[in-house]
């Protein structure tokens, strides 16, 4: 389990966040499930992921170039891990890139 660096956090309201990206599937401890998630690309800035609990099956991929996201994202509440799951992807999570995110309170 990958804990995110909480840079922000207004109990039940929002938190901004960091982690850094494996390309394996991991899941990131926030401490709390979201409901909606903006995730950046900082290191590279090319791009910008989009989440929300509706979106189960997928996440949306704002990219420099064209892109087709078939993986997903998930809340998690394993008793281990609060937060999300990330898949095994190079969009949300390319290896040695780091993130920063919003994550919003369910």
């Amino acid at each position: 389990m990958a804990a995110a660096t909480i840079l922000v956090n207004r109990p039940r309201n929002f938190a901004v966040f960091t982690y850094a990206g494996t390309t394996a599937a991991q899941n990131i401890h926030l401490g709390f499930k979201p409901s909606y998630m903006i995730i950046h690309n900082a290191t590279d800035g090319d791009d910008v992921n989009i989440w929300h609990t509706s979106s189960q099956t997928t996440f949306i991929n704002i990219a420099a170039a064209a892109a087709n996201i078939s993986a997903a994202v998930a809340p998690v509440d394993d008793g281990t891990t609060l937060g999300f799951s990330l898949p095994a992807d190079s969009d949300i999570n390319e290896n040695g890139k780091t993130y920063h995110g919003i994550a919003f309170y369910e």
